[in-house]
């Protein structure tokens, strides 16, 4: 059915507030963290990019020595002018009002109605986000992707190497270094990097591979690349939605190609800053919540219907990241 803006749709906090109580997702929503929420109050606009006229340069100890007359050193900043764009996206569901009576002593078709479509919205923010940050679109050039010299399903694969590679052209970009990066891959690819010959031969002193927890595992892979953290993607979706083309089995697909994975500096501070990208989250539509939840009823059928919307939108900043390419063979 087509969403229309009714003006009889009431607010729900109280079914927002149990879906959040809740642990409803099956998997790890990960585009969000790298592309960090950032609130803002109006639905479109101009956000200032810093430019340093002395950014990357060394200023030694005796350059910033008072001079005569009490005159300091000085650096000049500009501002660049970049924008942003949310968008108002939003799902429904109905509830038959004589199946939910029939039913009403063995499930809260309400609560699953709310949970269903907050479900729908935050998998299509997964799914926006790899979009956006596995993509040689976003981040196209020999400045911004960096080809693997093999496969990593190859276990004789140089991983390290790649990686370092990555990381020079960040450096060369904005000065940051592997210890403040972010390196983000795909579950599939990580039985790989622990079968890998190098990585096998960088931890067996400490336990063997087969042995590690999976904290463990995490702890090493960051170890063996030297970077801050390293993020696993997982997410999937259904790729052939209930009803369609008459059928009723689910087609499962991976969110995020394999094909790819993305050393970056991640933005935590919630604000506009440097990083590889931002989630702009305008809340003005949503009642102050990142998600708002709606219910109105429809009485010539019927049906009670549960909206969930939000307005963000998602903004990438390809100076801090470096794609890896042909990481794997595509799916």
């Amino acid at each position: 059915m087509a969403s229309t803006k009714f003006s009889g749709a009431d607010l729900r906090n109280d079914l927002l507030e149990v879906i959040l109580e809740d642990s409803i997702l099956e998997f790890n929503p990960m585009a969000e963290k790298i592309l960090t929420p950032v609130k803002v109050r109006k639905r479109d606009g101009h956000i200032p990019v810093k430019f340093s006229g002395n950014s990357g340069v060394r200023i030694f100890e005796d350059d910033l020595l008072r001079g005569e007359k009490g005159a300091y050193k000085r650096i000049f900043t500009t501002l660049g002018d970049d924008t942003f764009i949310t968008k108002v996206r939003g799902i429904e569901m109905g509830i038959d009002q004589m199946e939910d009576e029939d039913y009403d002593d063995y499930i809260d078709n309400e609560i699953e109605a709310a949970t269903d479509t907050r479900k729908e919205l935050l998998i299509h923010r997964e799914k926006r986000g790899a979009d956006l940050l596995f993509s040689t679109t976003t981040f196209s050039g020999a400045d911004d992707t960096q080809a693997v010299a093999a496969l990593w399903t190859d276990p004789a694969s140089k991983l390290r190497t790649d990686v370092n590679a990555a990381e020079k052209k960040i450096k060369k970009k904005c000065g940051l270094k592997k210890r403040k990066l972010s390196l983000v891959i795909t579950d599939y690819i990580v039985d790989f990097i622990l079968l890998n010959t190098e990585f096998i031969e960088a931890v067996k002193y400490v336990d063997p591979v087969e042995k590690l927890s999976d904290d463990q595992k995490h702890g090493y892979m960051r170890q063996y690349f030297n970077v801050k953290e390293v993020l696993i993607v997982d997410a999937i979706y259904n790729g052939s939605p209930l009803g369609k083309d008459g059928k009723d089995d689910a087609e499962f697909k991976d969110i995020w190609d394999r094909q790819y994975a993305l050393l970056c500096y991640i933005n935590v501070s919630g604000k506009w800053g440097p990083g590889v990208g931002a989630s702009p989250v305008y809340t003005k539509n949503t009642n102050g919540k990142d998600v708002q939840v709606e219910d109105y009823d429809m009485k010539e059928n019927d049906y009670h219907w549960i909206r969930s919307k939000e307005c963000r939108g998602e903004k990438v900043f390809k100076k801090y990241g470096c794609l890896l390419t042909g990481v794997a063979t595509a799916a």
